[in-house]
């Protein structure tokens, strides 16, 4: 019996050097996924609010560090519409060793939540 492994490819140049080199008994799996990154957003701020790249990304960085600052205090962040940023504390547990199956201590944490807006959601459904 023949064990595969698997690779995801992402990016096209990706997908054309595992395609190139696809002798090795891998077994690709392509996403295509419509993603848009801080720069893309940058742009598309700049062009609606008739500013420079330059400066929407800085007005975006601004924004961001903000957002993470106010959170990191413990402070919820809602932007009405879109949604809400918020601390969700985790409580002390017991879990499980997965390759020994002994028990440990997973100590007390905290995440941030995201919890979407009404107009997020609908925006979403559309």
């Amino acid at each position: 019996m023949v064990t595969r492994k698997h690779k995801t490819v992402i990016t096209e140049q990706h997908r054309q050097e595992a395609v190139a080199g696809n002798d090795s008994g891998f077994i690709l799996t392509v996403r295509r996924t419509n993603l848009m990154r801080k720069p893309e957003l940058a742009a598309a701020i700049a062009k609606q609010a008739d500013l420079s790249k330059d400066k929407a990304g800085q007005v975006l960085n601004v924004i961001l560090e903000e957002i993470t600052g106010s959170v990191a205090d413990g402070n919820d962040v809602t932007l009405i519409g879109f949604g809400t940023f918020t601390v969700r504390h985790r409580a002390a547990r017991t879990g499980k060793n997965p390759q020994t199956g002994e028990p440990l201590q997973i100590p007390a944490s905290k995440t941030v939540a995201f919890k979407p807006g009404k107009g997020l959601k609908e925006a979403v459904q559309k």
